[in-house]
């Protein structure tokens, strides 16, 4: 977990995520990572922020965020 942390912090030390897939998809990873961890709280921060920057992510807004809020 915390290497996927990490990795997110140097990535927002770039400029703008916003299209970067490598980026959605380190989300969308921590997301899952938090689910195996029945960290839902968490999960549903990052699915949240995932969803603030690209709203049309399909799996995290139709899978990996129902999921979430499911558990909460």
């Amino acid at each position: 977990m915390l290497h996927y942390l990490k990795a997110l912090n140097l990535m927002e030390k770039q400029n703008n995520n916003t299209h970067n897939w490598n980026y959605l998809n380190l989300l969308a990873t921590i997301i899952n990572a938090y689910i195996e961890l029945e960290q839902f709280e968490k999960a549903k921060y990052y699915c949240e922020k995932t969803l603030s920057i690209e709203p049309h992510f399909d799996w995290v807004k139709n899978k990996l965020y129902p999921q979430v809020l499911k558990q909460l």
